[in-house]
């Protein structure tokens, strides 16, 4: 079976690493099977990209053997995106292709829409949700009412983006639930994460973590509220709130973090966030809305107790009470309090994450990877 996946993508961000471990999992296979063949399409703006440079999707996917093939964007609304795109198919002559997130989905209904070739493969568009990152970003998201009806199958992360996606168009036979997987880690060298500590200036302050972009619906400012309650009524508790991740609310975030000191840290993107979540003490996710959060299957993995807002997928993921403390979004009163008996209740903590991190191994690349080939299988 030959599969062209179609994704909008520089680095390896949250859609692209359940296909990275998907493409491991199938270049195993094919040592003894030869039963798939995977090949990757991004486009670029970047004219040396893979001659004189690669960039950490390419350097992920070498890793895992899957081949990328870069088509030349040189500017927005490069129509010739299209024709190329449309030779990559005619050559190719995939059985199966996928389509991540609302551009690579609407740039393939073009291509079927506007070039005379490849009629008879099937069309699996992913869909991960949608943020608002920019008013344009949010007017290209809703091109989606145009195209994900057009797909044979559409696969979202979740229970609660179903009506999402029927309100779209959808046919409610046409859709299909997986959730998103993580591979467990071992953890990083002691020197690692001794210098990690040493670099924060970590000493005997309980770590906060929060792993993600920074944008609204990431629900970074009701945090910093709750954090500031936290402090009022605790201010004998210490602890660092540590932010991994950027984007265009860096600098509101950052003002409304000033009245907190150096209680938060901002440590930007990082590449590599395993050895952030093996040096904090509890996890936090204060999201407005979700999917399926791979940040938090990250979380549970590593044991971490984790203070959870009640969105999208998170319930399908955590049990409150058992594998975290879940409160309703957009509260930070209810923040505070469920931080507040992390940070004080050393068995509570103890007994969460230990339950997490079990739960965790419901959510494997293999089994992944099972749900994924069962549905190239169905028939619809």
């Amino acid at each position: 079976m030959k599969i062209i996946t179609l994704v909008e993508a520089r680095s390896v961000t949250g859609p692209i690493k359940p296909l990275l471990h998907l493409a491991a999992i199938e270049s195993s296979a094919n040592k003894t099977h030869h039963d798939w063949q995977r090949i990757c399409v991004t486009t670029t703006r970047d004219p040396d990209l893979g001659i004189t440079h690669t960039n950490s999707l390419l350097d992920a996917a070498k890793k895992v053997a899957l081949p990328i093939i870069l088509i030349r964007e040189k500017r927005l609304f490069d129509f010739s995106v299209i024709r190329q795109l449309g030779s990559i198919l005619t050559d190719e002559q995939p059985d199966i292709v996928e389509t991540h997130d609302f551009k690579s989905h609407l740039l393939l209904l073009l291509c079927k829409r506007l070039t005379r070739h490849h009629k008879s493969f099937r069309w699996i568009a992913f869909h991960h949700g949608y943020t608002r990152m920019s008013w344009r970003v949010y007017f290209y998201q809703q091109l989606d009412r145009i195209s994900l009806r057009y797909a044979n199958t559409v696969v979202t992360l979740c229970k609660p983006f179903v009506s999402v996606i029927q309100r779209r168009g959808v046919r409610s036979d046409r859709i299909r639930v997986i959730t998103n997987c993580i591979e467990p880690l071992p953890p990083p060298h002691a020197v690692t994460l001794d210098t990690l500590r040493q670099d924060l200036a970590i000493h005997d302050e309980m770590i906060l973590l929060v792993v993600g972009r920074l944008s609204p619906e990431k629900g970074h400012a009701d945090l910093f509220a709750a954090l500031r309650t936290l402090l009022q009524d605790n201010p004998a508790l210490r602890w660092r709130l540590l932010v991994v991740g950027d984007g265009g609310e860096r600098e509101r975030l950052q003002r409304l973090a000033a009245p907190l000191k150096n209680r938060i840290t901002f440590i930007g993107h990082q590449t590599d966030t395993w050895p952030y979540y093996c040096v904090a003490d509890l996890f936090v996710l204060s999201s407005l809305s979700e999917g399926s959060p791979l940040v938090i299957l990250e979380a549970m993995a590593a044991g971490l107790p984790i203070v959870a807002t009640i969105v999208g997928g998170v319930p399908e993921l955590l049990t409150d009470n058992e594998t975290a403390l879940l409160t309703p979004p957009a509260d930070p009163q209810a923040l505070a309090r469920a931080i507040a008996i992390l940070l004080t209740n050393p068995a509570v903590r103890q007994s969460l994450g230990a339950a997490a991190r079990s739960a965790s191994e419901s959510h494997t690349p293999l089994k992944y990877a099972t749900a994924v080939h069962a549905l190239y299988a169905d028939p619809l």
